[in-house]
């Protein structure tokens, strides 16, 4: 079994844009990303992950 691969995608938001978190994280989580920690004082940083897509393996011929 393999391991789960993760894409990771950090949004940065200053102390006026912070008013729309909801929307930015409602916009993400529509794409399949979950918040994984949020951190910042006058600037807002939010860390989200979604699971990679496994790319098929080529056909052996």
């Amino acid at each position: 079994m393999a391991a789960q691969q993760w894409e990771y995608l950090v949004i940065r938001l200053t102390d006026a844009r912070a008013t729309h978190i909801s929307e930015r994280l409602n916009q993400h989580a529509a794409e399949g990303y979950e918040p994984i920690m949020m951190c910042g004082d006058v600037t807002l940083s939010l860390l989200l992950r979604k699971p990679k897509e496994e790319t098929p393996a080529p056909a052996e011929s």
